[in-house]
């Protein structure tokens, strides 16, 4: 076996198992929390959290997807310090902006609460997932997999706690997940020298030699979040906070599945890949043969799911969630294509070929918008969701075949400079 296939599979194991136990347990707290919360109360969820997703991805940059790729760790702790920076300084521009505008809005004291947990979960969010990087650069998969393990087990346990000991509201679902992020970014942070650390490159530098993420990574990064929240967004004025709720439960729980492989599969196949770069071997060969083994597994288990979700969602999570079962259905064909291709939206980042799929990202999002959007004009949410996920089979079938194309590309490439 290739040595690098064999990193692979040793960091991929080391993820998926820490992950697979997280995700054992998760399961098994699910119906206590979906029994606690209202339907209601998970939409209040969805909807904070895009807020916190903005933070999270504005404050950093996309810079964390950029510490794997400098071959010093002095470089890689520049582009870490640069990114902490700058996420510190737009959560206190959120904080500032929130203070002025809060008056002016006509909201009540509840929603005023949850602006500044959503600006403190995507604060949080956005320290876990630059540490996170940091810890996959040095190959720490261990560390990296215990605050996955944080993220999955300390949202629920501290939502059940909340809703036991004080009541179940929003609130505990929000403070829940605050706390399971500000624990994993603890678990995950690096030692203090390695912020103090000395490079040649200093943080302009790093803001020039690494601009195509800020200036295309981010704007991909926010449409793809845009695209990802449509039915959220589309579906709580005409259908209400409660179908919000229904709707992100059913995307929410095979999510969690998909963010299990996904989850523990990009960051090492990433490096892997990036390790087949800077020395010149072939790295479409090793994304083929992982493409093909989630192919195998994930055809299988989308179709029995397609066929028991309303059962088992009304079974397992309680009577009021068998209509997310229900929408989960119409749903699982752009679930199945994110699962595929999810782990590999780190191509276009190591081949400089952000702006290509900046392009992409729009496309998608017109295409989703219209799907999503015919559905929402004849007052139907299953044909809203059917029009969406089959906007998203299509953008995303198209979008695998040009990572594949890139990757050829780049091999040919090698092979050429090689002779």
């Amino acid at each position: 076996m290739p040595a690098t296939e064999k990193t692979l599979r040793q960091g991929l194991a080391a993820l998926l198992t820490g992950n697979g136990l997280v995700q054992v347990g998760s399961l098994a707290l699910a119906p206590i929390l979906t029994r606690l919360y209202a339907p209601e109360d998970f939409g209040v969820l969805a909807l904070v959290m895009i807020g916190a997703g903005l933070v999270a991805m504005v404050g950093t940059l996309r810079l964390e997807y950029a510490v794997i790729i400098p071959r010093s760790d002095a470089e890689g702790a520049a582009v870490l310090r640069t990114a902490l920076l700058t996420l510190l300084l737009t959560a206190a521009l959120a904080g500032v902006l929130y203070i002025v505008l809060r008056p002016v809005a006509a909201v009540g004291p509840a929603l005023r609460h949850w602006g500044w947990i959503g600006i403190f979960i995507g604060t949080m969010m956005g320290l876990y997932q630059v540490f996170f990087q940091y810890r996959i650069r040095r190959k720490a998969y261990r560390r990296a997999a215990v605050g996955q393990a944080l993220t999955g087990l300390g949202y629920p346990v501290a939502a059940i706690l909340y809703g036991r000991l004080v009541g179940a509201s929003a609130d505990g679902l929000l403070y829940g997940m605050g706390g399971a992020y500000a624990a994993a970014a603890l678990i995950t942070m690096p030692a203090p020298q390695v912020l103090r650390q000395t490079a040649r490159i200093s943080m302009g530098q790093v803001l020039r030699r690494f601009r195509r993420f800020p200036l295309f990574n981010l704007p991909h990064a926010l449409i793809n979040f845009g695209s990802g929240n449509l039915p959220y967004l589309m579906i709580a004025g005409p259908f209400g906070k409660e179908a919000v709720g229904q709707v992100s439960m059913a995307i929410g729980k095979v999510f969690k599945g998909i963010q299990w492989w996904g989850g523990s599969l990009y960051p090492v196949l990433s490096r892997e890949v990036m390790t087949c770069l800077h020395e010149g071997r072939p790295a479409l060969p090793l994304v083929m043969r992982i493409v093909k083994r989630q192919a195998g597994y994930g055809l299988p288990l989308f179709a029995v799911l397609g066929v028991a979700a309303p059962w088992f969602f009304g079974w397992f999570f309680g009577p009021q969630w068998d209509v997310a079962g229900r929408y989960l259905r119409y749903l699982l064909p752009w679930l199945f294509m994110v699962f595929l291709t999810g782990p590999l939206s780190f191509i276009p980042n190591v081949l400089g070929r952000q702006k290509g799929a900046l392009g992409w990202e729009v496309f998608s999002l017109v295409l989703r918008l219209a799907g999503i959007g015919i559905g929402v004009a004849m007052g139907s949410i299953e044909g809203a969701l059917a029009g969406y996920s089959a906007a998203g089979v299509i953008s995303l079938g198209l979008l695998f075949r040009w990572y594949i194309r890139l990757l050829a590309r780049q091999d040919a490439h090698h092979q050429n400079a090689a002779r």
